[in-house]
């Protein structure tokens, strides 16, 4: 529908769609504006960002698109500031290649394939965005990148909240992961990021599943009333797991099996419905400074520390 190459143009308050391919294309050092637009119906992504641009793209809706909402590839970047990108084909945005865009404040909904997906080596930056009822997962990271996700709402994913696999890491801050459909948060592969300050709560399958050899450091979070686990570890994987509070959860605290191993270190386990730790398998587990005790009522815990096999 609309090419843009290079310069700074302005596009404001149009209806593009493009039955053929995609809406907006950008490419080479251009700096386009786009404000106010509605981009809908069009067979591939909406919003195509490439080369070395840079585009502000701002109070846009992006909804019913047959291929993905937004996609910025290449070193590709911008500001993505309170847009409406729902019920997209595919997932709701793609960040890829080396791109390093900035997604603030977006409603990112009802995506047929998620809702961001970031992949190849972008470094791109997710705060302060509502991501909510997508299926899959809400955020999936994969390959080498490594990106910054904060202050968001990542809510209803129909098949969990957050997935990192392969060799990506990133960055996981005061995040609010609640009632996914799967776990909260998946980690796999060799994936290794870090998860400071997050909620994590009401997931059906766990609130944090990690497998592979999946290196991940979790400090600092809440993870509460979760299914199966507030933390589950299997194959080899190897957190390190530092001042957590892992409480009422539905099943154990943690459970540690396979040859997975782990480290826990100034961590709350109270009112775990199972164990406050299970540990089985050929699994090691280092405790050091913390606390695990029953609860109380219905939620106490039946056994502080369990091991079998």
């Amino acid at each position: 529908c609309i090419s843009v190459a290079g310069g700074d143009c302005v596009i404001k308050g149009c209806e593009l769609t493009s039955v053929g391919g995609y809406g907006v294309m950008v490419w080479g050092f251009a700096t386009p504006c786009l404000k106010g637009c509605v981009l809908t119906g069009c067979r591939h992504a909406a919003v195509i960002c490439g080369g070395y641009s840079r585009t502000s793209f701002c109070h846009n809706q992006v909804r019913g698109n047959g291929g993905f909402g937004v996609v910025v590839v290449d070193c590709a970047g911008g500001e993505f500031f309170g847009n409406f990108i729902s019920g997209n084909g595919k997932c709701g945005v793609v960040c890829a290649g080396k791109s390093e865009a900035s997604f603030r404040e977006n409603d990112v909904s009802n995506g047929a394939q998620g809702g961001f997906w970031l992949r190849d080596e972008t470094k791109c930056v997710i705060a302060k965005c509502s991501v909510q009822g997508n299926a899959r997962v809400g955020v999936q990271v994969s390959d080498a990148s490594d990106p910054l996700v904060e202050r968001n709402e990542i809510r209803g994913g129909r098949n969990g909240g957050v997935v990192v696999h392969d060799r990506a890491k990133g960055r996981f801050i005061c995040n609010d992961v609640v009632d996914n459909a799967q776990a909260g948060i998946g980690v796999m592969d060799e994936a290794s990021p870090l998860f400071v300050g997050n909620r994590l709560k009401g997931n059906l399958a766990g609130g944090a599943v990690m497998a592979g050899s999946a290196s991940a450091v979790l400090a600092n979070n809440s993870i509460s009333e979760n299914g199966f686990a507030g933390i589950g570890l299997k194959e080899q994987a190897r957190p390190v797991l530092l001042d957590n509070k892992i409480i009422d959860n539905r099943g154990y605290g943690v459970l540690v099996h396979g040859q997975s191993a782990c480290q826990l270190a100034s961590c709350l386990l109270e009112g775990n419905l199972g164990s406050g730790l299970c540990a089985s398998g050929s699994s090691r587990v280092g405790l050091r400074g913390c606390t695990i005790r029953g609860g109380d009522g219905e939620k106490r815990e039946r056994t502080g520390v369990q091991a079998q096999d």
